[in-house]
């Protein structure tokens, strides 16, 4: 039981974190570093969108989504803790 408790709060600390630095990386090669050639430029330059403005759309995406798989996860674990 001990080791599943370890495993569990591990692969909840990896996911954490990827999904924190992804926010992070989208804002400093979107918002911090953009007209250099990044993604947001090519996606600005076919939809005629300010890079800047790609970056945020796209970082808010990534904070909802962030934000709906910490509450599944919660409300799973609320959920099993019920059962046992």
């Amino acid at each position: 039981m001990l080791w599943y408790f370890f495993h569990d709060l591990w692969l909840k600390f990896l996911g954490i974190t990827s999904c924190a630095y992804v926010i992070l990386d989208i804002k400093g090669d979107l918002i911090d570093n953009s007209n250099i050639g990044s993604d947001a430029d090519a996606i600005a330059a076919l939809t005629g969108i300010p890079s800047v403005l790609v970056g945020v759309i796209w970082m808010v995406i990534a904070v909802i989504t962030m934000f709906m798989v910490l509450r599944y996860v919660y409300q799973k674990q609320k959920a099993e803790a019920n059962v046992l």
